[in-house]
């Protein structure tokens, strides 16, 4: 059977599903890091908006003063000092690696197997391949837990007994290995 990039007309709908839904969900992640980015900047900026309001306000008493003996103490400025100075100090809010992580996050990984049918007869060939989001893979597919393949996107194989038949493909790359299943019945 011969189908257009060797995908099965069902199951091409069924992974350009899985891939448009896995392009929503990172493109959704990647909005909500820019939106904490953004929230993070502007607490931050409030934090040194407010220091320099009570530095002015701070300077707009002392300029008004009309009984300047009431603040000459020098103790009584060194702790006004202190005080603004610690407004957001040790508080800056900075949760950048948390974000990386969310980064990283919406890397995610892809694997997908399809067939061009989940139902055969004894000895029918069946094509099987795999999708998968993984630069120069190795890939390795088992059957049945009898036989395996290595090193092809798409195999046909045929099972010689009835019944209920686990295909595993298992695609892997440096330090990622993904893998997906499909059960198939074969029937006498």
């Amino acid at each position: 059977m011969y189908f257009k990039n060797n995908i099965p007309p069902d199951s091409a709908i069924g992974v350009k599903s899985a891939v448009a839904q896995l392009d929503m969900a990172q493109a959704s992640a990647l909005q909500e890091k820019i939106k904490c980015e953004v929230l993070i900047k502007s607490a931050n900026d409030n934090t040194s908006i407010n220091k320099c309001n009570a530095l002015v306000e701070y300077m707009s008493v002392l300029a008004s003063a009309t009984n300047l003996s009431n603040i000459t103490s020098e103790d009584l400025h060194k702790n006004i000092k202190e005080a603004i100075d610690k407004i957001g100090s040790g508080s800056e809010l900075n949760y950048l690696s948390a974000l990386q992580n969310l980064a990283n996050a919406t890397d995610t990984k892809l694997c997908f197997i399809y067939a061009n049918k989940l139902g055969a007869s004894i000895g029918e060939v069946l094509s099987f391949g795999v999708i998968h989001t993984l630069d120069n893979p190795t890939i390795e597919w088992s059957f049945d837990n009898k036989d395996t393949f290595l090193g092809t996107q798409n195999v046909d194989y045929s099972f010689d007994s009835a019944g209920y038949k686990d295909v595993l493909v298992r695609v892997s790359a440096l330090d990622t290995a993904l893998s997906d299943y499909a059960t198939i019945k074969i029937e006498e």
